[in-house]
C-alpha cells in the first residue's frame, strides 16, 4: 500500500511542477489540466486506504473501521460527480479542503490508536504532520502569503519526501516486529512451558539429523527414558503445584549432567527423554545411575513440606537393526517398563543386540 501511495504522490509531482507537460505530454494541455486534478485524488483515496490499513483500525478502533465502506463509496461518487460537472477550480479546492480535513482525521486517529497501545504510531503521527506541513507552505506560496523562492515552493515534495521515508521505516520497524514474533512464537511452540525444556515434537526435530548422522558415520549413540516414582501419588496428597515443583527440579537436575550435545526434553507427563549421541551403552547406564541417585538426594520444597522423589530409568543402544528413531525409543521404553516393575528408583537397559521386533525382553538386567 505505501508503495502505491508513493507512486500516486510521484505522478502527482511530476503533474503539479509541470514535468509531466514538459517531457511526456507536451502537446495535451486538457490532459495536463486533469491529470493533476485526478493524481490529487488518487493520493487522497490510496491515503485513506493506508491510514486505515497503517493504523490497524480493525484491532485499535472497530467501530471506526466499520465505516470504511462508506468512506470509499463516498469518495468514489464525489470524484465521478466533480469530473462529470468538468469544474476544474472546484475539483482543486475541494480536494485541497478534503486533503487538509484528511489531515485532521488522520492525527486524531494517530493519537487516539497512540492511546490504545499502537507503538508503531510513533511513526506515522509525525509523518503525516511534515508532509501536511510542506504541502501547506507550498499552497501559502502559491497564495501568496508566504514570499516566493523554488526552495519553498517544492515545499510539498520535500514534505512527502520525508512522509513516505518516516512511513517507510516504520513499516520495515513493523516487519523487524513481525519476524521478531514470529521467531518467539516457534521458539516457544518448541519449549515445554513449565520445565522449560524440548517438548516431544521439538525432540524429534531436534535428535532427527543427529541420528542421521550417527547412522552414517556409524557413531555410538544411546536413549535414556525416565519416569518419576509414584507421581500421580504425590498430585494426590499434597497437590498439583506440588507435582509442578517435582518436575521442574528435576528438570534442573537433568540439566546439571548433560552435555550440551545432548537434547533432553519432557516426553511427557512425568517422563523425560535423552538422546545421547556418540555415548556407549556403558556410558549412558553411568550416567542414568549418577542421575538417579541425584534426583534421590535432591530435596524439593514446598508449601506442605520437604519432598523427597525418585526415578526408574530404561536405557537403549542403536544398533544396525534399527531403521527410525522411533524403533530406539521404543525399546527404552521397554527397558523403562521393566524398571518399574523391577521395585522402582532403578536403571534397566536393553541388550546392545536387542531390537524391539525381538520379543526376548526378558533378556535386560537392572544396575
Amino acid at each position: 500500500m505505501l508503495l502505491f501511495v508513493f507512486i500516486v504522490i510521484f505522478c502527482l509531482n511530476i503533474a503539479y511542477t509541470g514535468h509531466g507537460f514538459k517531457f511526456i505530454w507536451p502537446n495535451s494541455l486538457l490532459l495536463q489540466q486533469w491529470l493533476m486534478i485526478l493524481f490529487l485524488y488518487c493520493y487522497i483515496a490510496f491515503s485513506i486506504a493506508f491510514c486505515f490499513e497503517f493504523l490497524k483500525l480493525k484491532v485499535f478502533a472497530p467501530k471506526i473501521y466499520q465505516i470504511r465502506k462508506w468512506v470509499y463509496t463516498g469518495l468514489i461518487l464525489l470524484i465521478t460527480s466533480l469530473f462529470l460537472n468538468a469544474d476544474q477550480l472546484l475539483a482543486v479546492n475541494i480536494g485541497v479542503a478534503l486533503t487538509s480535513l484528511l489531515v485532521v482525521i488522520f492525527l486524531s486517529l494517530g493519537f487516539l490508536v497512540l492511546k490504545n497501545g499502537h507503538d508503531t504510531v510513533k511513526f506515522f503521527i509525525p509523518a503525516v504532520f511534515l508532509g501536511a506541513g510542506g504541502a501547506a507552505t507550498s499552497a501559502a506560496t502559491t497564495w501568496g502569503f508566504i514570499p516566493y523562492s523554488t526552495l519553498i515552493f517544492h515545499s510539498i515534495e520535500i514534505g512527502m519526501l520525508i512522509e513516505m521515508s518516516i512511513l517507510a521505516l516504520a513499516l520495515a520497524f513493523n516487519l523487524k516486529k513481525v519476524d521478531k514474533a514470529r521467531i518467539t512464537a516457534e521458539v516457544s511452540a518448541q519449549l515445554d512451558h513449565l520445565t522449560e525444556l524440548y517438548n516431544r515434537r521439538a525432540f524429534t526435530v531436534a535428535v532427527s539429523p543427529l541420528w542421521n548422522l550417527g547412522i552414517r558415520d556409524q557413531q555410538a549413540f544411546s536413549i535414556i527414558l525416565l519416569d518419576i516414582d509414584w507421581f500421580k501419588t504425590i498430585n494426590d496428597d499434597y497437590g498439583h503445584a506440588a507435582g509442578d515443583d517435582v518436575l521442574k527440579s528435576i528438570a534442573q537436575t537433568l540439566q546439571q549432567h548433560i552435555r550440551k550435545s545432548d537434547i533432553l526434553a519432557r516426553w511427557g507427563g512425568e517422563e523425560f527423554i535423552i538422546f545421547l549421541p556418540n555415548t556407549t551403552q556403558s556410558d549412558a547406564i553411568n550416567l542414568a545411575d549418577l542421575i538417579r541417585k541425584n534426583i534421590q538426594k535432591m530435596t524439593v520444597l514446598h508449601d506442605t513440606g520437604p519432598l523427597s522423589v525418585t526415578a526408574s530409568f530404561g536405557v537403549a543402544v542403536y544398533n544396525e537393526q534399527m531403521t527410525e528413531l522411533e524403533d530406539l525409543i521404543k525399546l527404552a521404553d521397554v527397558a523403562l517398563y521393566k524398571a518399574k516393575n523391577s521395585g522402582r528408583n532403578v536403571v534397566c537397559h536393553m541388550p546392545q543386540n536387542q531390537t524391539i521386533k525381538n520379543q526376548e525382553v526378558n533378556k535386560m538386567t537392572s544396575i
